[in-house]
């Protein structure tokens, strides 16, 4: 050591910030994830809701076959579970939360002669969510998904460049600058 001494820096402390936008950002989706996690609780027990009104649909209609007791009160009861599951299916027109517990073909096939009378009904309910799955995507979404392809595949390859080597890359494209500019000017 010489005998000087290095001069010291003062540092400051580190002091925390909030952002505003990421958390509000963060709270939102958490909100809206646990609204949909609620909401899909509620559409699986109105599922099971529907299941036990199917059920009690096949004692009461076994009843009505033996011993002639009238069989309304259960399907009143089974529309009104359709109807709540489907009410809580739709979060907003167009919206629709699909659950493993859905109304399948397949159910529609066992209860269709439970119901008799009331058939178009039970065919109807759901009959939107079924099409959307046969149908496939619009071409207008196709486009639209073909366009955010393309850029972001643009993106990848602008954004692949080094900065630093980027610039070199595309003075050279377009040729060097001519010699009488300023330094600070290219």
């Amino acid at each position: 050591m010489t005998g000087e001494e290095l001069p010291v820096s003062s540092f400051e402390t580190f002091a925390p910030v909030l952002d505003g936008s990421a958390a509000f950002s963060f709270a939102l989706i958490a909100v809206l994830f646990t609204s949909l996690i609620t909401r899909a609780r509620k559409v699986e027990d109105a599922a099971m809701k529907r299941k036990a009104a199917v059920e009690k649909l096949r004692v009461a209609r076994t009843k009505e076959l033996s011993d002639g007791t009238d069989a309304s009160i259960a399907i009143r009861e089974l529309e009104d579970a359709l109807k709540e599951e489907e009410e809580l299916r739709t979060v907003i027109p167009g919206v629709r939360i699909r659950a493993p517990g859905s109304l399948q073909n397949s159910d529609k096939d066992q209860v269709k002669p439970l119901l008799k009378d009331n058939v178009p009904d039970i065919i109807n309910i759901g009959q939107s969510e079924n099409d959307e799955l046969e149908g496939g995507i619009s071409n207008g979404s196709k486009l639209l998904l073909g366009g955010i392809i393309c850029s972001q595949l643009f993106l990848l390859y602008v954004l692949s460049f080094d900065p630093m080597e980027a610039s070199t890359l595309f003075t050279s494209l377009n040729g060097p600058p001519p010699d009488n500019l300023p330094f600070s000017s290219w």
